[in-house]
């Protein structure tokens, strides 16, 4: 990621105006925030912004500057905002399959899983060897969470698991999906996995990057990293 940073900052330096490189730079500000990788993250959450701004300032039809504006506003925690911002990246581009699948996380943070499950759907038929197909997975389990389909969850978040690039927060959703469904010892097996690289996690860490306003949704999640002693 910093290395991308800096790769995005030198194309900038070459050409100040170059919309994509202003919104791979937010991206990049954006992974550093969601994976807290050590800057404030609140610091780190407004260069995603900026960086955003920029780029739609010089080209306001750019699904991925809407996209990146998008996904900052979801770390600031306005859903709502968050939610028009991705709308309006796929209203220039319909076949967006990253933002068919953080339309889908939008829904689910905000409790509508129907559409949620509808929206990553679309995103895996898009594009079924994307980067963040992991991340499709677990936003399909957390639907299935929300529904209390605790076996599903389980199936799909141990399939992320396995993929290219998932990362502790995949690992996080499998524990408590394993959790939920009742089988504990695959449970502690996916948190031991977190812990081996982020001794730090905690539920507080999972909830700040995703802001759920289904509270029935974020007190399931609660319930099953306090069984696990991620308090």
């Amino acid at each position: 990621n910093l290395i991308a940073a800096q790769h995005f900052s030198a194309a900038l330096k070459l050409d100040p105006s170059f919309a994509r490189a202003h919104g791979g730079l937010s991206f990049t500000h954006w992974q550093n925030a969601f994976m807290q990788y050590g800057e404030d993250r609140k610091v780190l959450v407004e260069k995603a912004i900026a960086s955003a701004n920029r780029a739609l300032d010089i080209d306001p039809s750019d699904p991925f500057a809407n996209f990146n504006m998008g996904r900052a506003r979801w770390l600031e925690g306005d859903i709502a905002a968050s939610q028009a911002w991705i709308d309006r990246a796929l209203q220039i581009n319909p076949n967006f399959a990253q933002c068919h699948y953080n339309k889908g996380l939008i829904l689910v943070l905000d409790g509508d899983n129907s559409n949620a499950q509808q929206a990553t759907d679309k995103a895996m038929s898009l594009s079924p060897l994307d980067p963040l197909y992991y991340a499709m997975l677990s936003v399909r389990a957390m639907t299935h969470i929300s529904n209390d389909e605790f076996e599903e969850a389980s199936r799909l978040s141990e399939r992320a698991v396995q993929l290219p690039g998932a990362h502790f927060y995949i690992s996080l959703i499998a524990a408590a999906a394993n959790e939920l469904k009742g089988d504990h010892a695959a449970a502690v097996r996916a948190r031991d996995q977190v812990l081996a690289t982020r001794a730090n996690v905690s539920k507080e860490m999972f909830f700040e990057t995703f802001p759920f306003r289904d509270h029935e949704m974020r007190r399931k999640m609660a319930r099953a990293f306090e069984r696990l002693d991620l308090a």
